[in-house]
């Protein structure tokens, strides 16, 4: 609506030889018709440069178009355009905070199904039944070529002591 404004009220000046040319010439080119000043109106919205477009028009038109500019600049570059920024940056913030719980649920999945293999991993080694492992059946079962590609997976060293207490954490 600026634009349209702008375009329509600057004609009458343009088209006056009484006016200086060089400012003739300057309105012409920025406010000159419809996509000239839908064009400037949207570089002075979202480029930050409006004191360009609009103080020439205030100084060397008319003071009469400083009531117009500051409504716009007030209500459509301040408080517009920062609003929209900050629904941007608020759906940001919620998008960041979903992925952090989205990451804290595929870990709290991971542990679990961890503690469910360590688990399954003594109970098949506990071959006598007794939910007790005896340090042959520990050995017997880390010297299985499966279990000790799981525990290298897992980024765990196989040794008996480390597996004794990785199994007694899971267990307890």
């Amino acid at each position: 609506m600026l634009a349209i404004f702008l375009c329509q009220s600057l004609h009458e000046f343009v088209v006056d030889e009484v006016n200086d040319l060089q400012t003739r010439i300057w309105v012409n080119r920025f406010y000159g018709d419809g996509f000239k000043s839908l064009q400037t109106v949207f570089e002075m919205t979202f480029s930050g440069c409006w004191p360009n477009y609009a103080r020439p028009v205030i100084e060397d038109v008319s003071s009469y178009y400083t009531p117009f500019f500051v409504v716009y600049i007030t209500f459509v570059i301040f408080a517009m355009i920062r609003v929209i920024s900050a629904l941007f940056l608020k759906e940001t913030l919620n998008q960041a905070a979903r992925d952090a719980e989205m990451m804290v649920r595929e870990r709290s999945k991971k542990s679990n199904a961890l503690q469910k293999e360590l688990l399954d991993l003594f109970h098949e080694a506990d071959s006598s039944g007794d939910n007790l492992l005896s340090r042959a059946e520990l050995n017997a079962v880390t010297t299985h070529p499966k279990v000790s590609l799981w525990l290298q997976e897992l980024g765990l060293q196989i040794s008996t002591n480390c597996l004794i207490l990785l199994i007694m954490e899971t267990v307890a």
